[in-house]
């Protein structure tokens, strides 16, 4: 039973000793017990022998035989779209399916190094090899090389464990980021997440409020990461590193996650950032910059490491030329060089795709006008708004016709415009039937500019996106789980009474109080058997679910009270009570509780029941194809 739930177990989850050996009775294994003493009492001392080999023998079966016997007959991996879910390819079925790809790679992307040749690099080299492997995704594959795994090296003739290449990189990646910080000109319309939308879509929304017609251009780069030339890049790089020398340094961010009153805290996580600055007699986590961070934290303590150290701008530059001019990757038993692109995986791949299409954006789109468009890009994902249609049709062009000088090739299929417009007789896919225009997981309203979540996935499966974990307090596990959810979903920008409206806030609490509770069943029924929450334990849980989202809601509207604690507590039993009517063998009593709760505070919504039944309805659709 413990080996199908091994198999069966998502991504990051993990299954303890303890948990596979509940259920056997140390004293019903013959070969534990002492010849002659079978069936005999044991002492505390002897059932803690049996028990410490019997660890030791499923240690071994899981191994030494279970593991090592998956591992030769399947390829396990997660994919692109399914998020948390493993797949088990056949080892042969794998091979047929990687064998295109992989001669793709072989002929665009990486050249063959000699076995003498590749010893010679490695002896020189800073930052060694690394691994590649291929994410399946909808259709072919994409080559993830992993930056973040420690390598063997010799050391004065021993064997030992060094750093990771991203580890080795942190230096050079906390010197990028402060020449960021200090003149962030090169980087363009460049956006670090998806946060960065609220600012720049509430500043246009207030510059256009005249009312006039908005076109939207969304153009998507094709293989990003791999078509960026490395000269061009570098070139690029090395005027952004403006300080012939740097200082830099980490420091600790320490923070309590299982609290459950104001002065309980059951597990600490600790964080190392690192940050730098030119090196001038400053420190660089100096009481002004500590103050700085702490001002976007809450709860989190804050030590410096001391470890400062001095880098060149030379040095930088020389490792940014080993990892991107001259990266060296293991295919099977073969080094292969990198010869056309930068690496996935790399804690320095945004940053320098930010600079790299920065550059580009001032070449060749300075004809966009700031008072008339905006133009957003996340990575490589391109959005123009523009009240202009003649700046929206030559944007598509430019896009469209490609770049040599910068390795840009556009996706056509995944393009897509609000009106009709055709490049070079090819129609350009249109949003019809649709107010909110997709965008990096997000829908913008083409009217109104309002925010909303785009929840439309190619993976319906909650479960899948779960990580459930074992722990001797599955209760506070549970909670702490369910509460990280719908925090994670308060995005400022979709609560913004002051961008969206209402009735839109009210659909998005709606939306986020849904997917909470849906996730909220699937942890109660993934914790195992013997794990069953009571009906006040969910009921106490969802009345904390408002009172988070309340003060969530507040704080994003710089405390204006616009959804008071009642009015959430409708949306909250509305959304939930949708959810568990169709589990309701198990919630019974919480369902009688929440509709009495939805029917009590209905009147304090302040918007006509019909307009509530029409977001209901429309909430209902969005999630209509979920299952959980």
């Amino acid at each position: 039973m413990r080996v199908d739930e091994f198999v069966q177990m998502r991504r990051f989850e993990s299954m303890t000793l303890h948990k596979v050996v509940q259920g056997l009775r140390v004293k019903s294994i013959p070969w534990l017990c002492p010849p002659g003493k079978e069936g005999s009492r044991l002492s505390k001392s002897d059932h803690s022998k049996r028990l410490e080999l019997l660890y030791e023998f499923i240690y071994y079966v899981f191994d030494s035989l279970l593991i090592p016997l998956i591992r030769a007959n399947f390829y396990v991996t997660e994919s692109s779209a399914h998020r948390n879910r493993l797949f088990y390819f056949r080892q042969d079925a794998w091979r047929k399916l990687s064998e295109p790809s992989l001669t793709g790679l072989k002929v665009s992307m990486y050249s063959n190094i000699k076995p003498h040749q590749a010893r010679q690099k490695l002896q020189g080299r800073t930052l060694g090899y690394s691994h590649i492997r291929l994410l399946p995704k909808d259709h072919g594959a994409r080559p993830i090389t992993n930056l973040r795994r420690r390598q063997w090296k010799i050391v004065s003739g021993r064997r030992i464990l060094g750093t990771s290449i991203n580890t080795q990189l942190s230096p050079l990646f906390s010197v990028l980021n402060y020449e960021r910080g200090q003149d962030p000109a090169p980087l363009g319309s460049a956006m670090f997440s998806v946060a960065d939308l609220h600012s720049r879509i509430s500043k246009f929304q207030n510059a256009n409020s005249q009312g006039s017609p908005l076109f939207f251009v969304k153009v998507d780069i094709q293989s990003c990461f791999d078509s960026i030339p490395q000269d061009q890049l570098l070139v690029i790089a090395r005027r952004v590193l403006s300080n012939p020398l740097y200082r830099t340094t980490r420091h600790t961010e320490i923070k309590c996650l299982d609290g459950i009153g104001k002065n309980d805290c059951n597990s600490l996580r600790r964080r190392y950032i690192g940050s730098a600055r030119s090196a001038d007699d400053t420190a660089v986590f100096s009481e002004l910059a500590a103050n700085a961070v702490a001002d976007r934290k809450r709860k989190v303590v804050f030590a410096d490491t001391g470890n400062q150290r001095l880098v060149s701008k030379s040095a930088m530059l020389k490792l940014l030329y080993e990892h991107v001019g001259d990266n060296i990757v293991k295919m099977g038993k073969k080094h292969m060089r990198q010869i056309k692109g930068i690496p996935q995986g790399s804690v320095l791949s945004s940053l320098l795709c930010s600079y790299f299409f920065g550059a580009f954006e001032r070449d060749e789109l300075g004809f966009l006008k700031a008072d008339s468009s905006m133009l957003l890009r996340l990575i490589d994902d391109f959005l123009l708004i523009t009240s202009d249609a003649q700046i929206a049709k030559r944007f598509l062009e430019v896009m469209s016709g490609g770049n040599k000088k910068y390795g840009i090739v556009v996706n056509a299929e995944k393009s897509l415009v609000n009106f009709d417009v055709s490049i070079n007789g090819h129609k350009i896919p249109r949003l019809s039937g649709e107010r909110f225009f997709p965008y990096c997981g997000m829908g913008i309203d083409t009217k109104t500019l309002e925010l909303q979540k785009h929840r439309e996935k190619t993976d319906a499966y909650v479960n899948n996106t779960l990580t459930v974990e074992t722990s001797s307090r599955p209760g506070t596990t549970l909670r702490r789980k369910v509460l990280a959810s719908l925090k994670l979903q308060m995005h400022a920008m979709l609560l913004d009474m002051s961008l969206n409206s209402r009735k839109q806030v009210i659909l998005t609490l709606l939306g986020n109080f849904t997917e909470t509770a849906m996730k909220m069943h699937q942890y109660i029924v993934r914790m195992g058997r013997g794990v069953h929450s009571s009906q006040m334990f969910v009921r106490t849980l969802i009345e904390e679910l408002v009172t988070v989202s309340t003060k969530i809601c507040w704080v994003k509207n710089n405390c204006q009270r616009d959804i008071t604690r009642a009015q959430m507590c409708w949306i909250a039993a509305a959304a939930c009570e949708g959810v568990l009517s169709r589990k309701q063998s198990r919630y019974k009593d919480v369902l009688i509780w929440l509709r009495s709760l939805r029917e009590s505070t209905e009147d304090q919504m302040k918007v006509e029941r019909k307009v509530l039944s029409t977001l209901l309805e429309e909430n209902k659709r969005t999630f209509h194809g979920y299952t959980y």
